[in-house]
């Protein structure tokens, strides 16, 4: 069998070349005005139930993995990520007294190790009462890439507060965790 070496150029006018496993743009210099090329992931954000708000004074809180969420970045060159997420938080028991919901996003491209990249902390000052939502939307601008192919996102979240009165749950539902790359110019 004839292994192919190089880039191959099967049409002479297309600014395309494929490998035997792979298709990707040839690389050229950046023109903004030429539209760029887009890749596009999303996940449900899976139901988390009975997540503890931890009185952090007497132990530390166990964070929940809400989702994760990969993307192929192996034909960019520059990639610029978007990463967005929403939910709904909910209470299953009335808590009288201040706390703080802390969401984490982690990335981890190939075979490096998981990195934190974002925090984003929901404090709740006034009294939550049994059932009650809150919406939770926030988006993660990330260009920070070296020569990855495949990155994986997880959001994760924890319930925290400083009054040894604060105990409770909430749940997370009705969630979803999407990226969206482009080229970056």
């Amino acid at each position: 069998m004839n292994r192919i070496q190089g880039p191959v150029n099967k049409n002479p006018g297309s600014k395309f070349y494929f490998y035997p496993t792979e298709c990707c743009e040839e690389p050229k210099p950046c023109k903004c005005q030429e539209p760029h090329q887009t890749t596009f992931n999303c996940a449900n954000v899976s139901g988390a139930t009975s997540i503890p708000i931890i009185n952090i004074l007497d132990s530390t809180p166990v964070p929940k993995t809400l989702g994760t969420v990969s993307i192929d970045l192996e034909c960019f060159d520059k990639p610029k990520v978007k990463l967005s997420f929403s939910a709904l938080v909910s209470f299953g028991t009335a808590i009288a007294l201040g706390f703080t919901l802390t969401f984490r996003v982690f990335k981890r491209c190939g075979n490096v190790p998981e990195t934190e990249i974002y925090t984003f902390d929901l404090f709740q000052g006034v009294a939550v009462a049994i059932g009650s939502t809150i919406p939770v939307n926030f988006e993660v601008c990330d260009g920070d890439f070296c020569g990855s192919d495949c990155c994986t996102y997880r959001v994760s979240v924890e319930g925290s507060s400083l009054l040894a009165a604060v105990v409770g749950t909430f749940n997370v539902t009705n969630g979803v965790l999407t990226v969206l790359a482009t080229e970056h110019c």
